[in-house]
């Protein structure tokens, strides 16, 4: 079979699915898509699409040191796809499944169509504690334990890697933002590791800090929104934790860490019930959860709304955090509530 594995927001090796299944079916053609549609996308900052390259390139180098290599497009899906068919006639498509925003969700049922236009087989694999079509709620919190106690899948050991086929591109020149974190698998592993053994022993206390948390957070979460690093990835590696310091004589230090854990485990928890929110409900950015507030405002004032993006409302906490998230791509979750707070209920 020759399998065309496409990389969406799931850019690693290990604990992938989709190419533990394509390295046992055949031929992979390993590929990703700058698709014109995260341009679109308002929410898509240069500090993103820096933070994406860079893993894309990190990427790009580990299958190279295992004999393959990344094809790279930016047509629309599924267009694209049909556009690499002439070029390499694959059998199957390979995918992650991906809970975002609305137009991403659509692209993928376009892809399921036309795969199923030209029967060509599309086997999408879940991603992470997200659970497609659940029919309630209920029970939701079981099937998560579950998918976390499998073991995270390792690297595969052989290959049947794909001659690359002609029209790929090169990676784009990234924005200048210079204080985003290192991209990439082996940063995302490094970053929890240091987290797990010296950062996050205070965790709990100091996560809340708007300075004291950019070193005490886990600072994981811009490799989960990309993928190189699975949330099973890092259950594994904080119960692991946590099982070695059960093994430990009893101390304040030790009982410090072990609530920092349990704290920290509670929410890779709430990082998959969110979304799953956004699963159950995909209008979830567009219509109010409380029909009662349909059209109680007004049109969005521009003015007020640029002054809290750069950080020029005059309050001086809220300036502080606006201008922060500009310039790291990242702020701890209590300030980025509290810049939604005020977002909605001060400027209306």
């Amino acid at each position: 079979m020759k399998v065309l594995l496409w990389f969406k927001r799931d850019l690693r090796l290990a604990d992938h699915a989709p190419l533990t299944q394509a390295a046992n079916a055949g031929e992979i053609l390993p590929v990703f898509f700058l698709e014109p549609l995260l341009h679109e996308d308002p929410a898509f900052s240069p500090a993103k699409e820096q933070f994406l390259l860079r893993s894309l390139a990190s990427l790009q180098n580990s299958l190279r040191l295992l004999g393959g290599d990344l094809w790279i497009g930016s047509a629309p899906l599924p267009h694209g796809f049909a556009l690499l068919h002439k070029l390499w006639p694959f059998d199957a498509i390979f995918a992650h499944e991906q809970t975002t925003l609305l137009p991403e969700f659509q692209r993928d049922q376009a892809v399921a169509a036309w795969c199923q236009e030209h029967n060509i087989l599309f086997q999408e694999f879940p991603h992470n504690g997200v659970v497609r079509r659940l029919p309630s709620r209920n029970g939701w919190s079981r099937l998560w334990d579950q998918r976390m106690a499998i073991d995270p899948l390792p690297v595969p050991g052989r290959f049947h890697w794909a001659p690359i086929p002609p029209g790929s591109q090169p990676i784009p020149d990234e924005s200048h933002c210079p204080n985003l974190p290192q991209a990439g698998e082996a940063a995302a592993h490094e970053t929890l590791h240091t987290f797990l053994t010296s950062r996050g022993h205070d965790y709990t206390r100091l996560m809340s800090k708007p300075a004291l948390a950019r070193t005490a957070c886990s600072r994981v979460s811009e490799y989960l929104a990309f993928g190189t690093l699975s949330i099973r990835q890092c259950y594994h590696a904080t119960q692991s934790r946590r099982d070695a310091l059960l093994g430990q004589t009893p101390s304040p230090e030790r009982t410090l860490w072990l609530r920092s854990l349990k704290s920290f485990e509670s929410r890779l928890h709430w990082h998959c019930h969110f979304i799953q929110k956004l699963e159950d409900a995909p209008d979830l950015d567009r219509v109010e959860l409380n029909p009662a507030y349909a059209d109680l405002r007004s049109a969005l004032d521009r003015s007020l709304h640029r002054a809290w993006e750069t950080g020029t409302t005059g309050y001086p906490m809220i300036d502080a955090c606006a201008r922060s998230l500009a310039s790291t791509g990242w702020l701890n979750f209590r300030m980025r509530a509290m810049l939604i707070s005020f977002y909605c209920y001060d400027l209306w």
